[in-house]
């Protein structure tokens, strides 16, 4: 497994960010990720290549979606679920290629910027409120 089958093998999990889902999917997800970006040698430059595979991907319109629209959904797999695992990792390789990433596609696409979360982040607003008052 590279890089890009971590988009690739994985882009119907936007249906499990949800509180009861998301949790254990993440968990999965981790599972599969972290021996692909630990063995990574040089994971700046396997950022760029993963951006560029997806970009291929994207123009072949493989998916029958429009080039925003799958561009749109890899985005968001990668806020919610690849960056967030890249984070949790032990192996600094996981912080370089959520950072780079980030960057490349921030420089790519200015208007379409994102940053880096983690997965606390996310766990957090799914806490239940009650008039802005987090519960439990």
């Amino acid at each position: 497994m590279e890089l890009y089958d971590l988009i690739a093998n994985y882009r119907d999990w936007l249906k499990y960010f949800t509180r009861n889902d998301y949790p254990s999917h993440f968990e999965e997800y981790k599972a599969a990720g972290e021996p692909v970006i630990t063995a990574l040698e040089d994971p700046a430059a396997s950022a760029a290549e993963l951006l560029e595979k997806l970009e291929r991907d994207w123009a072949s319109n493989k998916r029958g979606y429009k080039i925003r629209r799958a561009r749109d959904t890899d985005k968001m797999l990668i806020c919610m679920f690849f960056n967030p695992m890249a984070m949790s990792l032990a192996s600094s390789n996981g912080k370089i290629v959520a950072y780079e990433l980030c960057r490349l596609y921030g420089d790519r696409y200015p208007k379409e910027r994102y940053q880096v979360g983690t997965y606390e982040l996310y766990m957090e607003g799914f806490k239940p409120r009650f008039l802005g008052f987090k519960l439990g």
